[in-house]
């Protein structure tokens, strides 16, 4: 099967979840990491490749610290 992946997000909160699309059901599946998982950002980088979500940076914004840059590097089997 053929799918798309979303990781994270902003809607009321940032998200640091993880979501497969099924590009022939059109059914999504919640994969979100149950260990560490990224801290969760909005406006970061992101790729597939080999089986595994590459994650680079991103932005979160915290009433106690204002805006926060992220210059990490996630890899999350999928």
């Amino acid at each position: 099967d053929v799918h798309a992946v979303m990781f994270g997000g902003f809607g009321v909160d940032y998200l640091n979840d993880v979501w497969l699309l099924n590009l022939k059901t059109f059914e999504w599946t919640d994969v979100t990491p149950k260990m560490v998982s990224p801290h969760p950002r909005s406006q970061m980088s992101s790729c597939v490749c080999s089986g595994a979500l590459w994650i680079f940076g991103g932005y979160f914004w915290a009433r106690s610290k204002g805006e926060v840059y992220f210059d990490d590097l996630w890899s999350l089997c999928l």
